[in-house]
């Protein structure tokens, strides 16, 4: 684990929500964009944010260790656990044995993924409430990687699920690359909505302006019936 907190989503369709976060370590890809790169690393402590105290803990926490520090929130102030990264499918062994605790809790389980591991999928769709996955077109990546055959593999093996998906946009990210993730996501999961999020600057890579929004929203919505640009709120209302 990365961390552990209270705070508001910050991104997608359940911006402004409070959630409680479960980071984790580990991560399969690497994006331009990435906003939290000390979660790269599988090494390092856990740090907890918890109502009585910050504090640090070592890894690897335990499925017991971790649910009690889970039991100082509260459901009903935090009513989704999302559990994010890195990249939490490269620990499915260990979310099979947490995700069913978490539903006995109370809490409703929101998975943030990078959409590129179905084989850690089937033991764990009924556990999940709903999925957050995102679109990573090759500019995306710092190697250029192409993604979008396992993108096509993950959303094959969600079945049921509810899902929505987040493509992240940047000053250079053009029609091509929207208009295939969005038709990619039109033929694998026709109900589900598309959310373009402004890139949050940094490294070097810049967000979009205002009229190549409307551009990409566009021609997202050529193939997919809900498009949405949802910044990351977070970000700007000085929120972890």
């Amino acid at each position: 684990m990365s961390e552990i907190f209270s705070s508001l989503q910050g991104e997608g369709l359940r911006v402004g929500e409070r959630h409680l976060f479960l980071r984790f370590r580990g991560c399969n890809l690497r994006c331009r964009y990435c906003d939290t790169p000390e979660a790269l690393r599988e090494q390092g402590p856990c740090r907890a944010r918890l109502p009585q105290g910050d504090r640090s803990q070592d890894n690897p926490l335990g499925v017991e260790e971790l649910l009690r520090a889970v039991a100082s929130f509260s459901p009903r102030l935090n009513p989704w656990v999302s559990l994010t990264g890195g990249e939490p499918l490269l620990w499915d062994g260990f979310l099979g044995e947490l995700l069913p605790q978490l539903r006995r809790f109370g809490y409703r389980t929101y998975l943030e993924t990078n959409g590129t591991l179905a084989d850690a999928l089937p033991a764990l769709l009924r556990h999940l409430d709903l999925v957050a996955m995102d679109l990573k077109p090759p500019s995306a990546m710092t190697d250029g990687q192409d993604v979008f055959p396992a993108h096509e593999a993950f959303l094959d093996g969600l079945g049921e699920v509810p899902l929505f998906a987040k493509l992240v946009v940047a000053l250079d990210t053009n029609v091509v690359e929207v208009s295939r993730a969005a038709s990619v996501l039109a033929r694998h999961a026709p109900r589900a909505a598309l959310v373009l999020q402004p890139v949050t600057p940094r490294g070097g890579v810049r967000s979009p302006s205002s009229a190549q929004l409307l551009q990409l929203a566009a021609a997202a919505a050529r193939h997919v019936r809900e498009v949405r640009v949802i910044p990351q709120v977070h970000r700007h209302l000085g929120l972890p």
